[in-house]
């Protein structure tokens, strides 16, 4: 059984570099454009842990199957071969979905396929039968689909566990050369500042269990969800501080640690790591050039910091006199962006 992760596709270097801290070294595969599936041994401990802090996820599924297909009508026997009635309980009712479809396929045949294989294991096994809910069913069951594999997976999250502003914030962050910073200064807020806060200082994210079928799922330990859940997991290594034109007395962090700063400030304050995220700040390609420009001008006055991660889009060139490197490109609500890494070397 696999754990499987929806990201926003070409994120998947980045999405490995936050799993590394959150999980420790793992085996993955990239099962298809925007999946991957991680292995495990303790299902969970790796989605509590996940689900308390990644923020590069768009959703978690618990996968009870990935592997090749030959014909449409072999979703039916594969389906038939999981045990789904080890999983869940026969009173949850569920519904199929499918993504990725390949062309030669319809929602309608694989539905149908598929959830006739959940519906006659459970019949085999315990004479009794999930109903089927299609407008709000309480077990989702998302087939992943190309020409060649398929992968059924229990999604956990009805409403996704990040929104792509989230995420994108989060990549910012994801970027960075080294994790080893003390000071953080995000540029322009739109949110990066507080994701830092919780990448850096590990504040978890504790409310996102309850959202979650997970918790009524049969596979999980519900002792060691509490233990998890209530366990001590703070610890601040980073001073974060969120640079602005100018103070908004209506704005008050999420975190109450988190310093706030003019972006005039810059080049007096001692940061090791700048992040900004430029695309969500100035979505218009005339503004946010002009703010690419002010930054480069207050960097090149500030003599502490090593690197700096900025997320712009992709049809504006830097000239810098740093070393830039091109991580990723990506859609940013629509507009294509690029993940770029600035250092001294």
């Amino acid at each position: 059984m696999y754990i499987g992760l929806e990201i926003l596709e070409g994120t998947e270097s980045l999405v490995w570099r936050e799993l590394d801290k959150i999980l420790g070294p793992r085996k993955v595969t990239k099962a298809f454009q925007n999946l991957i599936l991680i292995a495990t041994d303790d299902m969970t401990r790796d989605v509590v842990l996940i689900s308390l802090f990644s923020r590069a996820i768009t959703n978690v599924y618990v996968v009870p199957h990935y592997g090749r297909y030959n014909t449409t009508d072999e979703l039916y026997k594969i389906s038939m071969t999981i045990p789904w009635h080890e999983i869940f309980e026969p009173d949850k009712s569920f519904a199929v979905t499918t993504k990725i479809l390949p062309q030669k396929l319809d929602r309608k045949t694989i539905g149908r396929l598929v959830g006739q294989g959940v519906v006659d294991r459970f019949k085999a096994e315990i004479g009794s039968r999930p109903p089927v809910n299609l407008k709000s069913p309480d077990i989702e069951i998302t087939s992943f689909i190309n020409e060649c594999y398929v992968a059924f997976g229990i999604k956990l999250f009805d409403k996704n566990m990040n929104s792509p502003e989230e995420i994108s914030n989060r990549l910012v962050i994801l970027g960075l050369e080294s994790y080893r910073v003390s000071s953080v200064g995000e540029i322009y807020h739109t949110g990066v500042c507080e994701s830092a806060f919780e990448f850096f200082n590990l504040e978890p994210l504790k409310d996102r269990l309850l959202e979650s079928i997970f918790i009524e799922l049969k596979i999980i330990d519900k002792e060691k969800i509490l233990k998890l859940a209530t366990q001590k997991w703070k610890r601040k290594s980073a001073n974060i501080t969120c640079f602005v034109e100018n103070f908004d007395p209506k704005y008050k962090p999420a975190y109450g640690e988190i310093n706030q700063h003019l972006i005039s400030e810059i080049p007096t304050t001692p940061i090791d790591t700048f992040l900004t995220n430029l695309v969500l700040a100035f979505p218009s390609k005339k503004s946010q050039q002009a703010a690419v420009s002010k930054i480069q001008e207050y960097l090149a006055q500030n003599n502490q910091w090593t690197q700096t991660s900025l997320l712009i889009r992709s049809d504006i060139k830097i000239n810098t006199i740093f070393k830039a490197k091109k991580l990723v490109e990506i859609s940013v609500k629509g507009i294509p962006s690029q993940l770029l890494l600035i250092t001294r070397r």
